[in-house]
C-alpha cells in the first residue's frame, strides 16, 4: 500500500512542480519609519509589459499579498 502511494505521488510531483513555476507572488509588511505596522493600505502591482494591474489591502498586521501573478 505504501509503495503504491509513493508511486502515485512520484507521478504527480512533476505536475505540481510545473504548475508552481508558472506563477509568482508579491507580499510584504507595510511599516512606517519607526517600524510600526500600517493596516488598510492599498498596494498595486502592475505588469509593465501588459498594463494589467492587481490590488491588495494590508491587514491589521500590515501584511499584504498578491498571489497567482503570471510570470
Amino acid at each position: 500500500m505504501t509503495g503504491m502511494f509513493m508511486l502515485i505521488m512520484a507521478a504527480l510531483f512533476p505536475v505540481v512542480a510545473l504548475y508552481g513555476a508558472n506563477e509568482g507572488r508579491v507580499s510584504g509588511t507595510i511599516t512606517d519609519p519607526t517600524g510600526a505596522v500600517i493596516p488598510s493600505i492599498t498596494v498595486s502591482v502592475r505588469n509593465v509589459a501588459t498594463g494589467a494591474q492587481r490590488k491588495a489591502v494590508s491587514n491589521s498586521q500590515g501584511f499584504y499579498a498578491v498571489p497567482a501573478l503570471p510570470i
